[in-house]
């Protein structure tokens, strides 16, 4: 910086030092001035001088306007420092407005960064909201699944189970006829058989009577009563032995017939219970469409996050680009 810049500067310093001491109503000294401006004596004197000369014009010239009398010399050095008073007030005023303006900066500074902070907040809360409803449609989408899954699971088993009844149902059916069958035919083979030696010892007891003749009255008397009592004994032994094996036969094919019932009942329950499993099967349904209406909305609530995201973005681009401005 060049000495006339110094001095210009130096100069208004004492002129702004010496206006001050004028418009308080004190006259200003060397001394004085020197000691507020902090300078040397030789500059202080020329400067006083110069900001004294300064002022002698001022009031010459307001002087001159007003009137050379006296009364116009001392309206000039009032007008004079009247000037001096507004020159100070503006300054003042001016000083205000830029400390203002200062304030008003620092404010938007921070509403600015307030701002910045809040779209930063917002934009970490709609990231979380959109990553929390993805993970939603995500878990409903596998449960979506798995209840399709299970559903078909139940269908498959509900038909595998009705064909498996069916089939259980008619193979023992037929294993029961086939097991009637086969006790009526034994039973018919056992009265033939009964019948056939019924006609044995009917034909054994003609032969007896026979030779019973031909004996003598007591002793043919005594050995056809002893024959026909072994004979006897013999038919007797023989019909209990069928009559415990029909009995065996009859119970086998009893306890074989309570199975079959048995089987049959659990099969029907079987078949009722996959009837049952096939009437929920509409329910089912319902709670799929109620599924697949929650993953509509959720993806309607992640589409309105999108937006509101987007919003923010566009807002502060808009407020970094005023920044910028």
């Amino acid at each position: 910086m060049s000495n006339d810049q110094n001095q210009d500067a130096t100069f208004e310093k004492i002129e702004s030092i010496m206006n001050d001491m004028y418009l308080k109503g004190f006259t200003p000294t060397i001394r004085d001035v020197r000691k507020l401006a902090g300078c040397g004596q030789t500059l202080a004197i020329k400067l006083f001088d110069a900001v004294k000369e300064k002022r002698r014009q001022e009031e010459a010239q307001y002087a001159d306007d007003i009137g050379s009398g006296q009364i116009g010399k001392l309206l000039a050095a009032e007008l004079n420092d009247m000037v001096l008073r507004k020159t100070k007030y503006f300054h003042e005023l001016v000083e205000d407005l830029k400390s203002q303006i200062k304030e008003l900066n620092e404010l938007f500074e921070e509403h600015e960064k307030d701002c910045q902070s809040k779209v930063f907040l917002a934009q970490i809360n709609a990231e979380k909201s959109i990553n929390e409803a993805e993970e939603k449609i995500q878990k409903i989408t596998a449960r979506l699944e798995k209840a399709e899954s299970e559903r078909n699971e139940a269908i498959e088993h509900s038909k595998n189970k009705v064909q498996e009844a069916e089939t259980f149902i008619n193979t023992e059916k037929q294993k029961a006829e086939t097991l009637i069958e086969a006790a009526s035919k034994e039973a018919n083979s056992l009265v033939q058989a009964a019948d056939k030696r019924l006609d044995v010892a009917e034909s054994e007891l003609t032969g007896s009577r026979e030779q019973v003749k031909l004996l003598s009255m007591n002793q043919a008397k005594h050995e056809v009563e002893q024959e026909q009592y072994k004979q006897a004994q013999l038919q007797l032994d023989k019909l209990r032995t069928e009559l415990a094996d029909n009995k065996t036969t009859s119970a086998r094919l009893e306890s074989q017939n309570n199975s079959l019932e048995k089987d049959t009942g659990r099969l029907n329950n079987d078949l009722l219970e996959a009837k049952e499993q096939a009437k929920q099967l509409p329910k089912a349904q319902a709670q799929l469409v109620e599924t697949q209406k929650q993953i509509s909305q959720l993806q309607h609530d992640l589409s309105q996050s999108e937006r509101e995201k987007d919003s923010l973005s566009r807002a502060l681009a808009v407020s970094d680009s005023k920044n910028t401005d």
